[in-house]
C-alpha cells in the first residue's frame, strides 16, 4: 500500500452494529471507497479485512489517515465492540484519536436530503427497534427509544409542526412506518437500506462534528452476556440487546 505525502482530510469509518459490517473511506468529505459484508453474526472476522479493502483500493496508507470513526450503536453488543476496537486499534497505529458516532445518526445522515427530518430504525433482534427522530440538520428531536413503532407516535405528534415538508424513514421496517404515518396525513417517504453503513458515520460527522463522541458503546441497558436458567426469554446482550 503506497503512502501519500499530500496533506489531506482522510477519514476511515467502521460500522458493525447490525446485520452488515462495513468500512468507508472519505477524502476531503467525499466518500471514495466502501466495502461491506452482510451477515447476522461474525463481524469480527470481517472488520479488519473490510478496512484493508478500502485502504488498498484507495492507494492511501494508514499513516495518511487524519481520523478513524467507529459506530457506537445501538445494536449488536459484539458487533459494536468489534467496530470500536478496530477503530481504537487503527487510531493507535496511526497516532490519531478515534471517535465514535451514533449508528442511528449515521443511518439518518445516509438517508437525509438536508431538508426533511429523519426517523432512524435499527432492528434490536428482540422483536423491537431502536429508534430516534432527527431534525433536517441531524439534531436529535427525541431520545433513543427501544420498542415497537407505536412508541414513536406520541413523539411524532409532539413534533408534528417540524414535519410540514414531510419526513424520511430510514432503516428496519421503514416501509411499514412510512405507510402508517402516511395514513395519518404525514408525507412520509421510506429511503435507504436496512442497516447502518460506515459511510453514514462520515456524513454525520461532516454535517456536524458535534455528532462525534467518545468511542464507547451506547448502552440503553447493562450488557447481559448469557441467559439464566430461571429466565427462558431471550434477553440479548446490549443496547439493542441483540446477541451478536
Amino acid at each position: 500500500m503506497m503512502g501519500n505525502n499530500l496533506k489531506t482530510d482522510l477519514i476511515l469509518a467502521l460500522e458493525a452494529s447490525s446485520g452488515q459490517a462495513s468500512a468507508a473511506l472519505a477524502k476531503d468529505g467525499e466518500i471514495i471507497q466502501t466495502s461491506s459484508h452482510d451477515a447476522a453474526h461474525g463481524h469480527a472476522a470481517w472488520m479488519v479485512t473490510l478496512a484493508e479493502d478500502v485502504m488498498t483500493a484507495s492507494g492511501f496508507g494508514y499513516q495518511d489517515l487524519s481520523l478513524v470513526l467507529g459506530g457506537t450503536g445501538p445494536g449488536s453488543f459484539t458487533g459494536i465492540r468489534v467496530a470500536l476496537a478496530a477503530a481504537k486499534g487503527f487510531g493507535l497505529t496511526t497516532g490519531t484519536s478515534p471517535k465514535g458516532v451514533s449508528s442511528l445518526a449515521g443511518l439518518a445522515a445516509e438517508a437525509s436530503d438536508g431538508q426533511r427530518p429523519v426517523i432512524s430504525l435499527i432492528d434490536s433482534r428482540r422483536k423491537t427497534n431502536f429508534m430516534q427522530i432527527f431534525a433536517a440538520d441531524l439534531t436529535p428531536l427525541s431520545p433513543i427509544i427501544d420498542g415497537d413503532n407505536e412508541k414513536l407516535l406520541p413523539l411524532i405528534e409532539d413534533h408534528r409542526s417540524a414535519f410540514d415538508q414531510g419526513i424520511i424513514i430510514a432503516g428496519h421496517q421503514r416501509v411499514l412506518l412510512a405507510e402508517r404515518l402516511s395514513s395519518q396525513g404525514l408525507k412520509a417517504e421510506a429511503c435507504g437500506g436496512d442497516f447502518p453503513h460506515a459511510s453514514g458515520l462520515i456524513r454525520a460527522y461532516h454535517q456536524s462534528p458535534l455528532n462525534a463522541m467518545t468511542p464507547e458503546p451506547l448502552y440503553l441497558a447493562p450488557p447481559i452476556l448469557g441467559q439464566s436458567k430461571s429466565d427462558k426469554t431471550s434477553k440479548g446482550d446490549a443496547i439493542g440487546g441483540a446477541p451478536a
